[in-house]
């Protein structure tokens, strides 16, 4: 079930994806690329974070070992 938040203006998911792919999933101990795995991880536990394990977020593989990269880190944290 999707939880809804009026102070971020989106759902919670949405608001943690798009968090995510502005740089906050990166782990930067290697580049300034945003993963799949990185955005996925992120998710997980800032989803569960907002909501007060709430969301809990379901992936369709539990068995993701390829890093995609998605987006490229540019806010210079």
């Amino acid at each position: 079930v999707s939880e809804e938040s009026h102070d971020l203006e989106h759902g919670y998911f949405s608001y943690v994806v798009l968090e995510g792919l502005q740089g906050e999933a990166n782990n930067k101990r290697f580049d300034t690329v945003v993963t799949n795995l990185e955005l996925k991880a992120y998710i997980d536990n800032r989803l569960k974070h907002l909501t007060n394990n709430k969301q809990v977020p379901q992936s369709g593989s539990s068995h993701l070992t390829h890093a995609i990269p998605l987006t490229e880190d540019r806010s210079g944290k």
